[in-house]
């Protein structure tokens, strides 16, 4: 950071300075260095002989680490549900860039389909169906070696059609 006088003159006046970014932003700062944390644009404000200055810092994602995916609960086998993903960096902000489309398998039995339809934003969301009754099962998507994993649920055995009819009778 730079000072100047009605001179002209400038120095360097960084070591001087103190340093804030607006409320939300997260991360941390060291001297004049911020890193960041938190997706977002953000007001960054350096004081200097009781003058602040403001700029503006627009944090994008860092890039895909991992998959989250939102809560799926128990299932019928055979039943088609829905599964909703979101592409992550390392700092747990939504990697909006990402559009791909990862492959999907089930812990027990067989899902499908096997991939994803396309991210939009960095989610996605897919109708899906297991085919094999068990507890304990989880979903897993995965793109070139970066994964993620659902919750545990279970998935029950397809509900047995029942007759709505009355029995024959014969008179």
């Amino acid at each position: 950071t730079m000072a100047s006088d009605t001179y002209g003159n400038r120095w360097d006046v960084t070591t001087l300075t103190s340093w804030s970014i607006s409320s939300g932003a997260g991360g941390s700062w060291s001297s004049n260095v911020f890193t960041s944390a938190v997706v977002g644009s953000w007001t960054v404000t350096g004081t200097y002989a009781s003058t602040a200055y403001t700029t503006g810092l627009i944090v994008n994602p860092a890039g895909l680490d991992h998959f989250v995916f939102n809560f799926v609960g128990d299932q019928s086998a055979g039943s088609a549900f829905s599964v909703t993903v979101m592409a992550n960096d390392k700092y747990e902000n939504n990697v909006t860039g990402y559009i791909g489309t990862p492959s999907l398998t089930v812990s027990a039995g067989s899902i499908s389909p096997g991939i994803m339809n396309a991210f939009v934003n960095g989610v996605g969301s897919t109708l899906v169906t297991v085919n094999t009754a068990g507890s304990g099962v989880y979903i897993t998507v995965t793109d070139g070696g970066i994964s993620g994993v659902s919750n545990s649920f279970t998935v029950a055995n397809s509900p047995i059609p029942t007759s709505t009819s009355a029995p024959n009778s014969t008179p």
